[in-house]
């Protein structure tokens, strides 16, 4: 037999109504897109927009003012810090942590075609102030410093651990060294 989810109702700021489990905390201001799916124990900022299809598992943080576009999917304990976007198709793996005014994709993610989508492997740490452009994989367990930019089609391999500021060109691979600092290869 199913089990039934008690669920609330969430008025937009359009006026359009969605359903979401009576465990969520939703501030002020957001939007919540159609044909997504919210699970038990998400937190949701003040003023955070949030397009269609977009999957949030159990125990999501997301901050203030941040941007979650179409297709979307926040694995289990993902936080988000203020300020943020996610861009279309991105997936963000479990137990990640991303700081505060962090750009996953680009700003055009809305529009773009799909497959555009960057994949961030479970317990990573993306830093304050990085981007991360489109097509780009992160590995599991990898720290990303604070100012970073991963670049269009790179790869950064479990374990990898990228310094404040680091500039990684595109198509590039990036390994941890046997040191602990990064190795970086131009494809």
């Amino acid at each position: 037999m199913a089990t039934m989810i008690e669920s609330k109702q969430h008025t937009n700021r359009d006026g359009s109504i969605v359903y979401v489990p009576a465990s969520t905390v939703i501030g002020d201001g957001v939007t919540i897109g159609p044909r997504g799916k919210i699970w038990n124990n998400v937190t949701i900022g003040d003023n955070v927009t949030i397009y269609d299809a977009v999957m949030i598992e159990n125990g999501v943080t997301i901050g203030d003012n941040t941007v979650v576009f179409s297709n979307v999917n926040l694995e289990k304990r993902v936080t988000i810090g203020d300020d943020s976007l996610i861009g279309r198709g991105a997936t963000i793996g479990t137990a990640t942590t991303i700081g505060h005014n962090v750009m996953v994709g680009d700003g055009r993610s809305r529009n773009s075609l799909a497959g555009n989508g960057i994949v961030v492997g479970s317990r990573t740490t993306i830093g304050d102030n990085s981007t991360i452009m489109q097509l780009a994989k992160i590995g599991n367990k990898v720290e990303i410093g604070p100012h970073c930019v991963v670049n269009i089609r790179s790869v950064v391999r479990d374990d990898a651990c990228l310094p404040e500021y680091s500039l990684i060109q595109s198509h590039s691979i990036v390994s941890p060294g046997v040191d602990g600092s990064p190795v970086v290869i131009q494809i």
